[in-house]
């Protein structure tokens, strides 16, 4: 189920707030205190402009390194549960919204994080890929981290129900000043031809997805260098979008800060390549183009994997980030062009005091005129009483159009959380 709960990185700052805080640290004699809360909610509101209302359950437990949070909730309509939400074994998987561990020794720090996230990649390949897109059904990422002097290695899994994208990454810092990388990025199944040799498109709906009469390995590399100097960097990329083609090669400079200046972090990035190359194919909205955001406009197939076989250009981009944050509020704003697409996006996370909190984040593609958005707020009142809010715009598929289509859903209501000792 996957109704949303915007972005993923608010559950663990939320844990923060709610569980972390009553962390006392323990004896060595002692057994460990995992301190642990349950909550329960009721909003009512609208999916598709149809009235609706939502009922979750959820637990959190966490201590200084690990916290874990465990979500099921319920969307129901006049003509019940909402269809397709507890129907797959993902959905139940995913009541597992997110995992999360960091450990550390004298030479060796660990990060693994399983759940949801708002955004994935931020190098030449991707960029703020957004895997909450989809409403009926959930997509989880898994990551783990490894830092050792002065290396960083990540590895990342997309969709550990499904797998389907898969990325892993190396930096070096050294010598001072410097960092190299290096990053691969697979696709199992890129879509190549959408529509079957008749024209007809085949929809599982059953499971929510098209069925691409063709796809194909899709795999791209980057070799990084950055130097820091006075505050700001400079850095260089190499993609390469196929191994076997010098034109999906190009290169990607980029100039902005190396730490943040009273809070404030920009990014400014451009470059060109061979015919076959584009910075960023995978893009905010690259799951559901590539599952056919309309399918009647689609069916010969126009996915990522013809649009760069069929480019006669150069390829090129451009694109520019700045971000804020504080100890209580981010914001963030971005945009980029390639002549694929052409998109906006923005993030907010406000953290004030136990009280109030704000996530929201949202993408628009001037190109495909596609866009969407997920919002969440709470307020508390007192210990155990707060009123929350979900506001969203995410993609459904409509298997007798068949196409893609965006579904709103608002919801407004209240909870009761008890802490368990």
């Amino acid at each position: 189920m996957t109704h949303g709960h915007g972005p993923g990185r608010w559950w663990p700052v939320l844990v923060a707030y709610l569980v972390v805080a009553t962390v006392t640290p323990a004896r060595a004699a002692e057994p460990v205190r995992v301190p642990a809360q349950v909550e329960t909610g009721l909003a009512l509101g609208a999916v598709d402009r149809a009235a609706a209302a939502t009922w979750e359950g959820a637990l959190f437990a966490g201590t200084e390194n690990l916290f874990v949070n465990v979500t099921i909730p319920v969307v129901f309509t006049a003509d019940g549960v909402l269809p397709r939400t507890w129907d797959d074994a993902r959905d139940f998987a995913h009541a597992l919204r997110v995992l999360s561990y960091r450990g550390e020794s004298d030479d060796l720090k660990i990060s693994l994080f399983l759940g949801e996230e708002t955004r994935l990649g931020d190098d030449g390949v991707a960029r703020n890929l957004l895997p909450q897109l989809l409403l009926e059904h959930p997509v989880s990422l898994a990551s783990l981290q490894l830092w050792r002097a002065p290396v960083n290695l990540r590895l990342r899994l997309f969709d550990v129900t499904e797998p389907r994208l898969g990325n892993v990454s190396v930096s070096v810092d050294w010598p001072r000043g410097w960092r190299f990388g290096g990053a691969w990025w697979g696709v199992r199944r890129l879509p190549v031809v959408v529509a079957d040799d008749l024209g007809d498109v085949r929809v599982d709906e059953e499971r929510g997805l098209i069925e691409p009469a063709r796809t194909r390995w899709f795999s791209a590399q980057q070799l990084s260098v950055e130097h820091e100097r006075g505050g700001l960097a400079a850095g260089l990329r190499l993609v390469n979008l196929a191994p076997t083609d010098p034109a999906a090669t190009g290169a990607l400079l980029s100039f902005g800060t190396a730490r943040p200046w009273h809070g404030l972090t920009f990014r400014i990035e451009g470059g060109a390549g061979g015919k076959t190359w584009t910075p960023w194919p995978l893009g905010p909205f690259f799951l559901v183009r590539e599952l056919a955001a309309d399918l009647r406009a689609l069916q010969g197939g126009p996915t990522l994997a013809r649009k760069l076989d069929e480019r006669t250009g150069p390829g090129w981009g451009a694109q520019t980030q700045v971000a804020w944050e504080s100890d209580k509020l981010a914001v963030r704003l971005g945009a980029f062009a390639t002549p694929l697409e052409r998109t906006v996006d923005a993030a907010a996370d406000a953290f004030l005091g136990r009280r109030f909190i704000l996530a929201a984040h949202g993408a628009f593609d001037q190109q495909g005129r596609a866009w969407t958005c997920s919002l969440e707020a709470r307020l508390a009142f007192g210990r155990h009483w707060y009123a929350w809010s979900r506001a969203q715009s995410l993609y459904v598929l409509d298997a007798q159009a068949p196409r893609f289509a965006r579904v709103d859903l608002l919801m407004l209501g209240v909870g009761i959380r008890t802490r368990l000792e």
